[in-house]
């Protein structure tokens, strides 16, 4: 079903790609600070994600999915900021690729900075 190429969440997947394209530097550095500062202890949650994909069925989405976030990702916004606001890429797609398998709570603790800088909805 090409109208599910991502799965039931594709429409936020593919939005979630236009975003990592059009993502200020602001946005960018501010991602980075947002991981690091985050309470909530996003490990124990991904790897359930990463389970949720195998038992959907989805890691060739996952795998296809972080191919084209890797090719949006190596324009000059990117560059010039910390690597590790790409993990708040990463722990997005994976929650929204997984968000039908994984509890709400788990889909906030990956989702979170996503949501709270890029999203601009308010950090719970």
């Amino acid at each position: 079903m090409s109208d599910q190429k991502y799965g039931p969440q594709t429409a936020e997947v593919e939005a979630l790609f236009e975003q990592v394209r059009t993502i200020t530097p602001e946005q960018a550095r501010a991602l980075s600070d947002a991981v690091v500062v985050r309470s909530k202890e996003p490990w124990g949650v991904l790897d359930t994600a990463r389970i949720a994909l195998r038992g959907a069925r989805r890691e060739a989405m996952w795998s296809e999915a972080l191919d084209v976030v890797r090719d949006a990702l190596v324009d000059d916004v990117w560059g010039t900021v910390p690597e590790v606001a790409v993990v708040a890429v990463h722990d997005a797609l994976a929650a929204l690729l997984v968000r039908d398998q994984i509890t709400p709570e788990q889909f906030d603790t990956l989702y979170a900075p996503w949501a709270w800088i890029v999203d601009e909805r308010p950090y719970v």
